[in-house]
């Protein structure tokens, strides 16, 4: 089998070619095939040893068939890697003729501009609106790196700032390294705090599968929480202060839905913790997990359940810090106002180291159109049941874990779920509260929702 490869910045002259001749495809699907060379035309940047990598499979294929889903595979695999922003693919016969089952393979890439700017609206779990502008170098040393800066402001984090890198590893588009320095400024607005932070963090991603991706990732964080009014209350100001934060994350996701955003059916599992004190004055462990299962019935409808539940636990005598604490209430408890479910001082919340939520949703077609139009298919009606709770435990002057499950608030209600792509969802609902404590606030029979997590 031959294993010529040729790199070019010009189109592979004409000369070289048999007159073009139509092809029986399927007849040659089966028939062993030898691929003499590939020519790849238009690289610039992009370096030799990560094209020849790419293009080994080619060269391995043994049937017709092979070869073009191996070509596929390879385009897709090049725009992953973002080493080009256009590819095309050519399959001429080779210069024993189409008798000998011999190929040439030609590629027409187009790489993308080494600066690429970008203005965006982001959402974030805590719904949590912004703008950001970003400039890009992707591919930047020719093998799929890519550096990113951000600047941003929002509604609750005030700016951030991030400056990036991304390295793919061993060439490969399904496990990456990042690195990031970052600056935030935001405001915990339903405790009456903001807070400062100033880090450094590496992740490494992997894809385990179409399904199955893993997270293993570093933080380090200096972190300044103040309060935001002369009228806080001391049960919230005592978190006050400068914390030095330095925490390992591990996280496993199982995503099979069909739509993060508005799914009709697959399942989605994920677990995570956070174990901080490798370093720093905080020290806590952190597991996290949340189920969802989606069930189509008929005509469009569809029948959603969600569970969450996650745990703060300290490793001192030290009360968790307010800014490491879980808040509910908003899109992933509807019927309250945002972070206002759980424990307060007054109209301040303190949050929890231990929270639970569950839903039951029902999803249908709007009764007009066709629901599986491109634009009808992300606007759904929703009916949903939520309940949940969070609050601390342990310790002397906190509630036993029991008390959660015991009494609990809950709410029912009503309306559109809308998908913004795959990025966030907007809800407008019409909530009941069944069940509340006296401290919790309530958002009002119509409440508007937005943000990435919900429940």
């Amino acid at each position: 089998m031959a294993n010529f490869f040729d790199v070019t910045k010009e189109a592979s002259s004409t000369d070289s070619f048999l007159p073009a001749q139509t092809l029986d495809l399927d007849a040659l699907a089966a028939i062993p095939t030898v691929v003499e060379k590939v020519n790849i035309d238009g690289v610039g940047r992009t370096k030799d040893v990560v094209l020849q990598r790419e293009c080994q499979r080619i060269f391995a294929a043994a049937t017709f068939e092979e070869l073009v889903l191996s070509i596929d595979h390879t385009i897709r695999e090049f725009q992953r890697l973002g080493l080009f922003s256009a590819v095309g693919a050519l399959i001429d016969v080779g210069r024993g003729g189409p008798q000998q089952h011999n190929y040439e393979v030609s590629f027409f890439v187009k790489e993308p501009s080494r600066i690429l700017g970008s203005l965006q609206t982001t959402v974030s779990g805590s719904g949590d609106t912004g703008l950001n502008v970003a400039v890009e170098m992707p591919n930047t040393f020719g093998a799929g790196q890519r550096i990113r800066v951000e600047e941003g402001f929002g509604t609750k984090t005030k700016s951030h700032f991030s400056l990036s890198f991304t390295q793919p590893i061993q060439l490969s588009p399904l496990q990456h390294i990042t690195g990031a320095l970052f600056r935030r400024n935001f405001v915990l607005d339903a405790s009456g705090l903001f807070n400062i932070d100033h880090g450094v963090s590496v992740d490494l991603h992997t894809q385990l599968s179409p399904w199955i991706r893993h997270r293993l990732g570093w933080e380090g964080a200096w972190r300044f929480v103040n309060s935001a009014s002369p009228l806080t209350p001391y049960d919230v100001r005592q978190y006050t202060g400068h914390t030095l934060k330095s925490a390992v994350i591990n996280e496993v996701a199982r995503d099979t839905r069909d739509h993060p955003m508005l799914p009709e059916s697959g399942t989605l599992v994920r677990g995570s913790c956070e174990v901080a004190g490798v370093g720093g004055d905080v020290r806590h462990v952190k597991p996290e997990a949340r189920l969802e299962v989606n069930v189509p019935l008929v005509a469009g409808i569809s029948v959603q359940g969600t569970f969450g539940w996650g745990y703060v636990a300290p490793v001192t005598a030290r009360p968790v810090n307010i800014a490491d604490r879980y808040f509910l209430g908003g899109l992933n408890f509807r019927g309250f106002a945002h972070n206002h479910v759980g424990p307060h001082s007054g109209n301040y919340a303190l949050g929890g180291n231990m929270y639970w939520t569950s839903g039951a949703h029902v999803y249908a077609p709007l009764p007009f159109g066709d629901p599986y139009h491109p634009f009808l298919r992300h606007i759904r009606l929703h009916g949903f049941f939520n309940t949940g709770n969070v609050g601390s435990v342990g310790g002397s002057q906190h509630h036993h874990w029991r008390t959660l499950f015991s009494d609990f608030p809950a709410s029912v209600g009503g309306g559109i779920a809308v998908a913004l792509g795959k990025f966030a969802r907007l809800e407008i609902n019409w909530a009941r509260v069944l069940r509340a404590n006296d401290s919790e606030i309530q958002a009002g029979r119509l409440s508007f929702g937005l943000g990435v997590n919900y429940s």
